[in-house]
């Protein structure tokens, strides 16, 4: 949430992950696959996942995950598929879309005129609501993001919001973790 944002040295690889979990183990087949959307990846068909650059699969998922015997292939994609199709595994359009929200319902706001304590809480609004989107975001590298990405703008409203808002809450913070704010 705080790291800044996307790298700009993608190599091109991307990783792919095929996963085939019987019917029989549905609840480990969402467990899985949630993990993975966690961890950026983004589903091209029912079991086969992929992830731009190289992706360690061993910190993703748990042993009882790992025992389905994933395929895991790291490389660049081989005519005819292309990084465009790789691509169209992320709803990119309704990830823009929350981050056009997000810049709807934060640009306007004015941290300037609020009380110590109001920053407090519309800093935890703030934060809570961004680290929402960055969950959902698989941080694609910038060659592969439409261009004009909201969420490039979006962070930087986050970071300088974030801090503004922080330095108006400093009288009070101090009060608030040591349980005496009223």
């Amino acid at each position: 949430m705080f790291t800044g944002w996307r790298s700009q040295d993608w190599d091109g690889a991307w990783t792919m992950v095929r996963i085939q979990v019987p019917e029989s183990r549905r609840s480990l087949r969402q467990k899985i696959w949630s993990q993975l959307s966690w961890a950026g990846f983004g589903q091209v068909d029912g079991g086969t996942w992929v992830a731009p650059g190289e992706r360690e699969l061993m910190s993703v998922l748990d042993a009882e995950q790992l025992e389905v015997s994933p395929i895991v292939i790291c490389g660049r994609p081989q005519p005819p598929t292309t990084d465009d199709d790789l691509v169209g595994a992320f709803d990119l359009d309704t990830l823009s879309a929350e981050y056009a929200a997000f810049g709807d319902r934060w640009q306007v706001f004015d941290s300037d005129a609020m009380a110590p304590v109001e920053a407090l809480v519309a800093r935890v609004k703030l934060q809570c609501e961004w680290l929402g989107l960055t969950r959902l975001d698989p941080q694609l590298p910038a060659v592969l993001l439409p261009q004009d990405w909201p969420g490039t703008m979006q962070a930087q409203l986050f970071g300088e919001l974030n801090q503004r808002l922080g330095e108006r809450e400093a009288p009070v913070l101090d009060d608030f973790f040591a349980g005496t704010l009223e």
